[in-house]
């Protein structure tokens, strides 16, 4: 669906479709439950894909703050290797950042 509310241009359907997204994939970006990781980083890919930016952050974001727990799912070795490295690079920086 958001891929459709942006190929069209209706930009309320696709905030709609981000809700959705953050609502059922990310559950609003709360503590990771043991072995569901995979919906958010399946969201993080799918966001990236339709240039979805800010959901793209959040999942991230979240991702890099749970890096130990992402790693050890088959989904993030699944990920194109763009997403992981991008994954990296943010645990990288957020390192380097609290120092």
């Amino acid at each position: 669906m958001l891929g459709i509310a942006d190929m069209y241009g209706l930009d309320g359907l696709k905030e709609v479709a981000i809700y959705i997204l953050k609502r059922d994939y990310c559950n609003f970006f709360q503590k990771p439950v043991p072995g569901k990781q995979q919906p958010v980083l399946e969201c993080m890919a799918i966001a990236h894909s339709l240039g979805a930016e800010n959901l793209y952050s959040a999942c991230m974001k979240w991702v890099v703050k749970h890096f130990a727990k992402c790693l050890s799912e088959r989904s993030f070795a699944s990920l194109p290797a763009e997403l992981q490295n991008n994954c990296l690079v943010m645990l990288i920086n957020s390192l380097v950042s609290s120092i």
